[in-house]
């Protein structure tokens, strides 16, 4: 049976308050007319630990949002006796190891953050995960019970990300764009090998925006290829973010070949599909769960040569390209909005108070 009360909800841990992820669930729970309390926790001392005991007897449940397996074994000691739902996001140990390469395979840091996603996940009375496919990556990995576990996903608040007031008209070039951090499960340098094989198209121009990991390099490789059909314009604004991409006429997603790119959908195929913008994406299990492709966006494998003729399919078809750009965003508005993704986490937060009865 659902709850009917209001939940008095504490948000602990070092989190980022501002973070996509966060301000979705924080929107979508207080819509519901959830009561959320803050504190952050930077420092694992004893008056922080004093402090999350006296604010704990206020609050029903306890949850810690993205990229803060460094507090859930704090928080759960220093607060055994309230339920904790724990929202990694991501796999430190896979970040580290496989994304970014930055530890050695079992080397010492290797081995400290593959102990850290362990501590963290068992830690929790309940664990949220952003696709099945992690669900299932973290259930084989480390063991975390299946039923200990649910998928709520990255969604969106469309009094963020929205379709422009007046629709697009078709722009000559043809605007192909792209944002992010340019992290490796990104692809960008697959990006900018299609972009490579699409110069004689002079019809086609690419905009990648953000800065990040690999922004040196594809500014290094814009350079030497010559690729003067791509703009790389920087850092763009949160707020402004929506507004940069009502200008693209197709959104790439990510197109890693990394372990990780196969598990997320991530906040930018939201974006777009919430912006009515025609996407085309990395092929995964994990977008298949939530999107079918030509219905909802277009996936390829993650290959330059495939985008590229993606790409050139779909600038010669503008009736397909407005079918999936309208039929992704009413997916996105009809079951991802932010007040259905608060009403998922809600059930979680059920789930881990049952949890931490039984525990």
């Amino acid at each position: 049976m659902g709850m009917t009360r209001s939940l008095r909800i504490l948000f602990t841990g070092d989190f980022d308050p501002d973070y996509n992820r966060t301000r979705i669930l924080r929107a979508g729970l207080a819509d519901l007319g959830h009561r959320i309390a803050d504190l952050p926790v930077q420092r694992r001392s004893r008056a922080v630990r004093r402090e999350l005991l006296a604010r704990s007897r206020d609050c029903d449940v306890l949850f810690l949002p993205p990229f803060t397996h460094r507090e859930v074994g704090f928080v759960r000691k220093a607060v055994p006796d309230r339920p904790l739902l724990f929202d990694p996001l991501i796999s430190r140990h896979m970040t580290k190891v496989t994304d970014y390469r930055s530890a050695v395979p079992w080397g010492i840091s290797a081995l400290r953050n593959h102990f850290r996603d362990l501590w963290s996940l068992r830690a929790a009375d309940f664990v949220v995960t952003d696709t099945d496919a992690h669900r299932q990556w973290f259930h084989a990995r480390y063991r975390i019970p299946l039923e200990r576990m649910a998928v709520v996903p990255i969604g969106n608040d469309f009094r963020e990300f929205h379709p422009p007031g007046v629709p697009r008209a078709a722009s000559a070039p043809f605007v192909v764009g792209f944002y992010g951090g340019f992290i490796p499960l990104q692809g960008t340098t697959t990006i900018l090998e299609a972009a490579r094989l699409l110069l004689p198209r002079t019809d086609i121009r690419f905009v990648l925006a953000g800065t990040g990991h690999e922004y040196e390099l594809a500014k290094a490789t814009v350079a030497r290829d010559r690729l003067v059909n791509v703009t790389l314009p920087g850092y763009v604004p949160y707020d402004r973010l929506c507004e940069a991409i009502h200008g693209f006429d197709l959104a790439l997603g990510i197109f890693g070949t990394t372990p990780k790119s196969a598990l997320v959908v991530p906040n930018k195929v939201f974006h777009y599909l919430a912006c009515a913008r025609p996407v085309v994406t990395r092929d995964s299990p994990a977008m298949r769960e939530l999107f079918v492709h030509d219905e909802h966006l277009w996936l390829v494998p993650p290959d330059a040569r495939a985008l590229a003729q993606a790409i050139e399919q779909l600038v010669a078809d503008p009736g397909r390209c407005a079918r999936l750009a309208s039929a992704g965003h009413d997916r996105v508005a009809r079951d991802f909005d932010h007040v259905a993704i608060g009403r998922m986490l809600v059930a979680c937060f059920e789930r881990a108070i049952a949890c931490h009865g039984r525990r």
